[in-house]
C-alpha cells in the first residue's frame, strides 16, 4: 500500500457516500458520522494508531458505558476498513479489539398479544379515518413481511402491491416478501381511499409527500404509548426483530426466517430472535428427556 497523507474529514464524507450507495439506513449513517465526527475532532491531525485508539477507550471510559465506547470502536473500525480499501496505509480494522465485560442485554421482543394489540391501534386510536387506514396498513405490512423501514417507505402506488411483492433490499439486491391475506385487506382498505395522486409514494404524510422514517417512528411510539406497553424497545426496526421472534416461536426453522428478513448471514438472523423466558422454559419442559420424572 502506498504511504500518503489522510485528509480524514474529506473522507469521513466519502465513507458516507459509500454508505448511503449501499443502502445503510439514514440512522446508521448518522450514527457513523457523529461517532467518527468526535473521534476525528479529537485526533486533529495525529495518525491513527493503536497507542491513540488505546487514548480514545481511556477518554471515553470516563463518561461512556462498555457498550457504547463498543458502539464507537465498531465505526471505527468501519472507517478504517473504507480507508484500506481505498488503498490508504492504515491502522487494521481487526487491531481494534472491544472491551471486555459488556454484559448483555436482555432484548424483548414483543408478545403475540402485544403485536395484535398493537396492529389494531390505529382503528382505536387515530384521530381520523385516513390516518388510521393508512398506518393500519403500514403496521400490517411490517408484520406480513418482515421488510425494513426503509423498503417500505420506498413503496410507489404504481408498484405491484399482490403477493408476493418483490423489494430492492441492501445493496440493490432484489428479493421476494409475502403478503398474508389478512395484510391484503387492510391494504386494500387503505387504497380504496387513497384517492389523491400528487405523490408517488404508497404512504404519504403531510402535505400530501411521502412519510418519512421519522413519522413512522413516531406514529409507532404514539401506539406504544396509547397501548401501555413498556419495558420494550420502541422502533420500526424493532418490530422485524418481534416479526422474526414470532415465526421462531410458532415453530419456523431459522434458514426460512432468515430468507424472508433477507440476510446474507444466518449468524445475523440469530441475533433478531428473542424468545421469551416462557418460551424457553416450556420447551425444555416439552423435549427435557427427564422433565418429566
Amino acid at each position: 500500500m502506498v504511504k500518503l497523507k489522510v485528509d480524514h474529514k474529506a473522507n469521513l464524507e466519502k465513507f458516507l457516500t459509500h454508505l448511503e450507495a449501499n443502502q445503510y439506513s439514514p440512522r446508521t449513517i448518522y450514527s457513523y458520522k457523529v461517532e467518527l465526527s468526535l473521534f476525528l475532532d479529537w485526533l486533529a491531525v495525529r495518525e491513527i494508531s493503536l497507542h491513540i485508539i488505546n487514548e480514545y477507550k481511556l477518554r471515553l471510559g470516563s463518561t461512556c458505558k462498555t457498550y457504547s465506547i463498543n458502539t464507537v470502536l465498531c465505526s471505527i473500525r468501519a472507517y478504517l476498513d473504507f480507508m484500506n480499501l481505498q488503498g490508504f496505509d492504515i491502522l487494521a480494522p481487526s487491531a481494534i479489539r472491544n472491551l471486555k465485560g459488556t454484559a448483555p442485554i436482555r432484548n424483548k421482543a414483543l408478545t403475540l398479544d402485544e403485536i395484535k394489540a398493537l396492529l389494531e391501534a390505529p382503528d382505536k386510536y387515530a384521530p381520523r379515518e385516513f390516518t388510521a387506514f393508512r398506518d393500519r396498513a403500514i403496521l400490517e405490512l411490517f408484520f406480513s413481511t418482515g421488510m425494513r423501514l426503509s423498503a417500505l417507505i420506498a413503496l410507489n402506488l404504481k408498484d405491484d402491491h399482490h403477493d408476493p411483492l418483490k423489494l430492492i433490499g441492501k445493496g440493490k439486491v432484489e428479493r421476494t416478501v409475502y403478503i398474508t391475506p389478512r395484510c391484503r385487506v387492510y391494504l386494500d382498505r387503505y387504497l380504496s381511499i387513497r384517492r389523491d395522486n400528487r405523490s408517488p409514494a404508497l404512504f404519504t404524510g403531510r402535505k400530501h409527500s411521502r412519510i418519512s422514517q421519522r413519522m413512522v417512528q413516531h406514529l409507532i411510539e404514539v401506539y406504544f404509548k396509547r397501548l401501555n406497553i413498556t419495558g420494550k424497545r420502541v422502533s420500526p426496526h424493532w418490530l422485524r426483530h418481534s416479526f422474526a421472534t414470532c415465526l421462531s416461536e410458532q415453530g419456523v426453522d431459522t434458514k426460512v426466517i432468515q430468507e424472508l428478513l433477507g440476510h446474507k448471514y444466518i449468524q445475523t438472523t440469530g441475533m433478531y430472535l428473542h424468545p421469551s423466558t416462557e418460551f424457553i422454559k416450556g420447551r425444555l419442559q416439552d423435549y427435557h428427556p427427564l422433565a418429566q420424572i
